[in-house]
């Protein structure tokens, strides 16, 4: 049977119309301060409906070909709480759940998954639109939103995952849930989007494991504020977690809020088909990707000292395996052979302290007197952790001809630098002259 799970319903639940299946819907009691829960529901979709404190009962039309009226019904008049929740279920071995749309309704206070979509045949065209959803005051965790589809049937079938899932403008918070807890939790779906949503407080905003097969679980998820919010000061542990697995297809993480995540904006661990991309920038809270430092104005050196103008943040979680920064300067010296050198450095200092990621050096001509020089290096992240490690490289050309051993400099060996990459740390670049007084023309730092 495949499941639509509505739990923990407050205020008025919105339906439109031309929603093809059969439904069921639960309620229990509320509180008794509350009153009677039977006097507080008006309103009924198509078949009957059944109240009760405590027992699944059915509200049932015919499979397949029911309509859910012309218009949009209130269910819930006032303020109810729902223990047992409102479930919608196909009605027949071979039904799909398709057209669901809902829009400013409170789910509240489940045990468990407070919206919930699971089953084995297939969901599709589910919206939710302006919905606040929130998990119990339990101490075994729980989530806000669950999407668990166990069809496993390819695209297009009945027994298909949930595909066209769609969670707009909502607010997703635990309501003093401890133990693991996730706003949203993905693992058996095709395909969704979650856009313009505020998630916080939960140890994984959105957490995502793939389905199926090679290239069957695809997602969008653009703006969003997914850390502290909805006066949540700690926001999540992890911003957004995509679990290890082979089975992704095309995805985006981009322009979102992932700042204040106190594990990591982002974890990626997946891996798309390839035939397929996967964009996970720019996002806030994350490390920003083109050309993100430069030196604005003529800039002068002579000891190794860090350029401010250039020193980048490197925010928790941002160093992601495979990601590239690159420095690019352009500088001239004011004495005949003065040796110039370059260094972009990883820690958590921002001072000379830090350790080289890399560095070239080398020695201008005897003419002309004033030498220019070119450098460009490389810093690549190859394993993240405690003991994570970034592989750099750089060379250099020099204008000079006279007494120059060499018009350029190239690293022959890569520069290992350990850097723990479970912390915040800061990029910085710095510019050496051995005699005279160095000038940058240009210098950017990019994230590749």
């Amino acid at each position: 049977m495949n499941t639509l799970q509505l739990s923990n319903t407050r205020k008025w639940l919105l339906v439109p119309a031309f929603a093809a299946f059969a439904a069921c819907a639960q309620v229990s009691e509320a509180a008794d301060s509350f009153g009677d829960t039977q006097n507080q529901v008006r309103a009924v979709l198509e078949g009957r409906l059944y109240l009760d404190s405590g027992r699944p009962t059915a509200m049932r039309a015919p499979a397949r070909v029911t309509d859910i009226q012309e218009s949009t019904r209130q269910i819930l008049l006032g303020t109810t709480n729902s223990n047992a929740g409102v479930r919608l279920p196909d009605s027949a071995a071979t039904a799909t759940v398709s057209a669901l749309f809902v829009s400013n309704t409170f789910f509240d206070q489940s045990g468990a998954s407070t919206v919930k979509i699971n089953g084995g045949f297939a969901a599709s065209r589910i919206k939710f639109v302006q919905c606040g959803i929130t998990t119990g005051n339990v101490s075994s965790g729980g989530n806000a939103v669950e999407v668990a589809s166990t069809g496993a049937g390819a695209a297009g079938t009945t027994t298909a995952d949930a595909d066209g899932v769609d969670f707009i403008n909502c607010d997703l918070y635990p309501n003093s849930t401890t133990g693991t807890s996730n706003g949203i939790l993905v693992t058996g779906a095709q395909g969704f989007t979650v856009s313009e949503c505020r998630i916080s407080g939960f140890t994984n905003g959105i957490n995502i494991t793939s389905a199926v097969s090679a290239g069957y679980t695809k997602f969008n998820l653009f703006s969003n504020v997914i850390g502290p919010t909805n006066n949540f000061t700690t926001g999540n542990g992890t911003g957004v977690l995509i679990n290890a697995g082979s089975n992704y297809g095309s995805y985006q993480v981009v322009d979102n809020n992932l700042s204040g995540n106190t594990v990591a904006p982002i974890t990626d661990n997946g891996t798309v088909v390839a035939t397929a991309q996967k964009v996970l920038t720019p996002n806030l809270g994350g490390m920003l990707s083109g050309a993100v430092a430069a030196v604005s104005a003529v800039t002068t050196f002579t000891a190794d000292a860090v350029i401010a103008a250039l020193t980048t943040p490197l925010p928790l979680g941002s160093l992601l395996v495979g990601r590239t920064i690159r420095v690019k300067a352009f500088v001239v010296g004011s004495a005949i052979s003065t040796t110039m050198t370059l260094r972009g450095r990883i820690g958590t200092a921002g001072t000379t302290a830090d350790g080289v990621a890399f560095t070239v050096a080398l020695a201008g001509g005897a003419t002309p007197t004033i030498n220019g020089t070119t450098f460009e290096g490389y810093a690549t992240v190859r394993t993240l952790g405690s003991s994570g490690v970034t592989a750099g490289s750089a060379w250099a050309l020099n204008q000079g001809t006279t007494t120059t051993a060499a018009d350029y400099a190239f690293n022959t060996t890569v520069t290992a630098l350990t850097v723990v990459t479970t912390v915040a740390n800061i990029f910085t670049v710095s510019l050496q002259a051995s005699a005279g007084v160095g000038t940058i023309l240009s210098c950017t730092v990019e994230v590749l």
